[in-house]
């Protein structure tokens, strides 16, 4: 079983996520080698919020997804892609963020409104009191509890990295079409490898965990499993570290991601690839701004290419102690 730790950030307006960053940079140790999610509780029982049909695309959609079927019946439609926003002030230290928040209904929604289950008065003068909805409360604290009570007692951690991998490798080989322009002279060819790799690995362990816990189910003898949960939540805590450092930052592990999309984009260091494919290109000669830019994107490619590497060595290698194990 895991810990379950509160917090209330303060600077979250104003500060631009002030109070969470100043937590992480201070416990970053301990966040970095103990930490297994994190859960961002922002505007919950909005008047008429009910609905829960988004989630982010991250190793903890499908227990989301439980979460939300289990607890109101509705099945996710949408699934985005996590940012900065909402505390996001962990993705270089490298575990999973998330956030589960009730919505109105289409017809009631404001489009210019970001939280607040989508209520008018959002950030105004007239968010008071009477905007609250008990009812909408009491589901969202049902669908929060749901959530950490799996994510806190399961003896592998329930995090599934198939649908990350899946959303991923489409993102980059969309990038990769979209600068094709520019392939002769970079591309993301290494990356998309390494990104297909994972896909299969990922898998690979999706399957080991089902064939545990079936075994598992079964023994007599459960406490001789301990070992073999500890050696899966030890790989899956480290290939969060690996991919999510990658996949949202482009900064370092103990920095914080550049704000020019408030990390809605993903693979915010392989972006710019972008911007290359915009510049003239190099003939009779590479002017210096496209070599300069291309000298940036090839760090960052292999930046990427070794988070990817990183956790796929990570599963291989789990993978082999753990089949060893139950041998």
């Amino acid at each position: 079983n895991i810990s379950l730790r509160f917090a209330w950030w303060t600077g979250h307006e104003i500060g631009r996520y002030a109070g969470s960053t100043w937590y992480n940079d201070e416990y970053w140790h301990d966040l970095r080698y103990n930490c297994v999610a994190s859960l961002n509780i922002d505007s919950p029982g909005a008047e008429g919020a009910t609905v829960y049909q988004g989630a982010r695309c991250t190793e903890l959609l499908d227990l989301t997804k439980k979460s939300i079927r289990e607890i109101t019946g509705q099945e996710v439609k949408r699934i985005g892609w996590p940012s900065r926003a909402g505390d996001g002030s962990f993705w270089g230290t490298g575990f999973p963020h998330t956030g589960i928040t009730g919505a109105r209904p289409k017809e009631l929604y404001d489009p210019f409104v970001n939280y607040s289950g989508g209520g008018w008065w959002w950030h105004s003068p007239y968010a008071t009191l009477d905007r609250g909805d008990v009812d909408a409360l009491v589901l969202n604290i049902k669908v929060y509890v749901h959530f950490l009570l799996h994510l806190c007692n399961a003896p592998v951690h329930p995090m599934n990295f198939t649908p990350l991998a899946e959303r991923m490798l489409e993102i980059l080989r969309d990038l990769q079409e979209k600068a094709d322009k520019v392939r002769a002279y970079f591309n993301l060819d290494p990356v998309l490898r390494r990104a297909e790799e994972f896909k299969e690995r990922a898998e690979a362990l999706e399957k080991l965990i089902g064939e545990v816990m079936e075994q598992y189910e079964g023994a007599v003898d459960k406490e001789a499993f301990e070992p073999i949960f500890e050696e899966l939540n030890r790989c899956i805590m480290w290939v969060s570290r690996h991919i999510n450092l990658v996949a949202h930052s482009n900064a370092g592990k103990t920095e914080q991601m550049s704000m020019e999309h408030f990390g809605r984009k993903p693979f915010p260091g392989l972006q710019p690839i972008l911007d290359l494919a915009k510049l003239p290109l190099p003939y009779p000669g590479p002017s210096p701004d496209f070599l300069m830019l291309r000298t940036k994107l090839v760090r960052e490619r292999n930046r990427v290419e070794d988070g990817f590497f990183l956790a796929i060595r990570e599963i291989e290698e789990t993978e082999k102690r753990v089949r060893a194990e139950l041998s």
